[in-house]
C-alpha cells in the first residue's frame, strides 16, 4: 500500500479522548440537565462587560449557530431582556423574519447562562484521570489539556479483553466503550473517542475527522485507513514543519513516542488582560501595567531567570480610531520587580498620548540565569544585594500566605486589577459569580 511499509513501523493502541463540550456539560451536570439536550453557555463577565462565550453546549451551538470563543453581541438576542436583536443581527447580515425571530426569543428564554468556575472544571477533569487510571497506568495516560487526552492502551489491552477470537482494532473498541460509559457513569460526561491500532497521530485525526460524527461517537483510523480517510481530508493540516515530516504524517506515520515528554522551549513569559472598562486616565492605566510587570517578575523568578528584553502591548477601546501600542527595549539583566516596572511605564509613556485602553500585556525574554549579573564601578553593591533580600523575603511571605499577603497600597484603587484576577484560574473565575437565568 502505498509508499510505506507500515509493518516496520511502530504500532501502539491509543485511544484519544476528548469530553464534549466540557464545560458546557459539567455546568449542565450540576444543574440535573442533560447536556445534549439543554441549550447552555459558559459565559465570563469578570474581565469583560461585553461578556466572553468560552464555552456552550451542542444544543446552544445547534440554534444559535455559534461556537465557542465569541461576544454576547454576536448572538441574536439580547442576553438581559432575552429580547430579539435587530441591531445584532442586521450587524452579522441574518436574514430576519417573523418564524426567525419568534424561534430565537424562544430558545433565548430557555437558555442558561452561567459563569465560568475553573476550580469545578479542574475538579471533574481529576474525577475523569481517576476512570483513565482503572485502565491504564499513571504512565501510559498523558493529558492533552483538560478536556481531551491520549491513553496508552497497549499493556492493558488483552487484560480487559479476554477474547482471542477478537482482533485489536475491536478489542481497543470495545474497551474505549467501556471507558466511554464509565466516564459518563462517574461523572456524568459524554465523550468522543479517536482510536487507533497504530500512534497517536492517526487516533488524533480519528478523532476530529470521523468519531464526532458517528452515533458511538468512536471512530478508529489505523495503518489500513491512510489512504480511504487521511488522504480524503479536503484540507490537510501541516502538522510539521518541514516537507520530510509533512509528507511523513500525510501517509499516518508517526514515529513520536508518548511516553517521552516534550520540553517546550521557552521564548518569552508574559501576562495578558482585557480590561472589564474603558480605561480613561493614563495613571489609572499605569496601575494596571505596574500589577502586571510584578506579576510576570514572580513568574521570572520561579523559573530561576532574568531577562534582557521588555515588551509592551497596550490596546485601544473599541471606541478609539487608533492602533494598538507596541514597544520593547533591551536592559541589563534583572529579575527585581522595581527596574522591570520602571522599564514598563518608561515604554508606556514613550508612546503614549491620549485614549481609552482595554486590553494590555507585558512580556519579558531574552533570559539568562538568574546568577548571570552585570555590575559597573558606580553600582551600590550593598543596595543591590539589600534589594535582592527584601524581594526574596516578600516572594517566600507570598508563597506562604498567597499573593494578596503584601500588596501595595494602590491595591484598593478602583482601577487596581490584583484582587479581582487574584480570584481567577486560567483568566477565568475560580468560583463563579451570579449567572444569568
Amino acid at each position: 500500500m502505498g509508499y510505506i511499509d507500515y509493518s516496520k513501523e511502530p504500532q501502539s493502541d491509543i485511544a484519544f479522548i476528548d469530553m464534549k463540550s466540557f464545560y458546557a456539560s459539567v455546568e449542565c451536570v450540576d444543574l440535573g440537565l442533560n447536556p445534549l439536550h439543554t441549550s447552555l453557555c459558559v459565559m465570563s463577565r469578570a474581565d469583560n462587560s461585553s461578556g466572553l462565550i468560552l464555552a456552550s453546549s451542542p444544543m446552544f451551538k445547534k440554534v444559535f449557530g455559534k461556537n465557542n470563543v465569541g461576544r454576547s453581541y454576536d448572538l441574536p438576542f439580547d442576553i438581559k431582556t432575552r429580547k430579539f436583536s435587530y441591531q445584532n443581527a442586521w450587524r452579522q447580515g441574518i436574514e430576519v423574519t417573523p418564524k426567525y425571530k419568534s424561534f430565537i426569543e424562544h430558545w433565548a428564554k430557555r437558555t442558561i447562562i452561567v459563569p465560568p468556575r475553573m476550580d469545578r472544571y479542574i475538579e471533574k477533569n481529576i474525577e475523569i484521570q481517576h476512570v483513565f487510571q482503572d485502565f491504564a497506568a499513571p504512565n501510559d495516560i498523558f493529558p492533552y489539556s483538560i478536556d481531551e487526552g491520549f491513553i496508552d492502551l497497549t499493556s492493558s489491552l488483552n487484560y480487559f479483553i479476554k477474547d482471542k477470537a477478537l482482533t485489536r482494532r475491536e478489542k481497543l473498541d470495545n474497551l474505549s466503550a467501556i471507558i466511554q460509559r464509565d466516564i459518563w457513569r462517574k461523572t456524568g460526561i459524554i465523550s468522543t473517542i479517536g482510536m487507533s491500532n497504530a500512534n497517536p497521530l492517526l487516533a488524533k485525526l480519528a478523532l476530529d475527522n470521523e468519531a464526532k460524527k458517528t452515533v458511538t461517537m468512536r471512530a478508529n483510523w489505523s495503518y489500513e485507513d491512510v489512504e480511504s480517510k487521511v488522504w480524503a481530508i479536503s484540507k490537510l493540516k501541516e502538522f510539521g514543519k518541514v516537507g520530510v515530516q509533512l509528507w511523513f504524517h500525510a501517509n499516518g506515520v508517526d514515529e513520536s513516542n508518548v511516553h517521552n515528554t516534550y520540553q517546550p522551549k521557552s521564548h518569552g513569559l508574559g501576562n495578558s488582560q482585557v480590561l472589564p472598562r474603558d480605561y480613561l486616565q493614563q495613571r489609572e492605566i499605569e496601575v494596571v501595567l505596574s500589577e502586571m510587570a510584578e506579576q510576570v517578575a514572580i513568574q521570572l523568578r520561579k523559573e530561576h531567570k532574568k531577562a534582557t528584553i521588555v515588551s509592551i502591548f497596550v490596546n485601544y477601546s473599541k471606541t478609539e480610531m487608533k492602533g494598538p501600542i507596541q514597544a520593547q527595549m533591551k536592559i541589563d539583566p534583572t529579575n527585581i520587580t522595581r527596574l522591570l516596572t520602571d522599564t514598563v511605564l518608561k515604554l508606556f509613556r514613550s508612546k503614549y498620548q491620549s485614549g481609552a485602553v482595554r486590553g494590555i500585556a507585558v512580556n519579558y525574554s531574552g533570559f539568562v540565569d538568574e546568577n548571570y549579573t552585570l555590575l559597573s564601578l558606580f553600582d551600590d553593591i550593598e543596595a543591590i544585594e539589600k534589594e535582592d533580600k527584601l524581594q526574596s523575603a516578600i516572594d517566600n511571605i507570598r508563597d506562604e500566605f498567597g499573593f494578596l499577603a503584601i500588596q501595595k497600597g494602590t491595591v484598593l484603587l478602583d482601577s487596581s486589577r490584583n484582587i479581582a484576577r487574584s480570584k481567577l484560574i486560567g483568566g477565568h473565575s475560580a468560583g463563579g459569580l451570579d449567572g444569568l437565568k
